[in-house]
């Protein structure tokens, strides 16, 4: 959590997040693979270790 309130302190403590609530649940979601489009353009990214 410590890293987490660090990366997005310009927002994290703005009346959104209360680590307090028991309902307060932060999802960690890591990418594996990923289709983007820009512009007509299609690209594909590959995320590893």
């Amino acid at each position: 959590m410590t890293k987490l309130r660090d990366i997005f302190a310009a927002w994290y403590s703005n009346g959104h997040t209360n680590e307090s609530d028991p309902n307060t649940c932060v999802l960690r979601i890591k990418l594996t693979d990923a289709v983007l489009f820009d512009q007509g353009v299609k690209y594909r990214a590959k995320f590893s270790n």
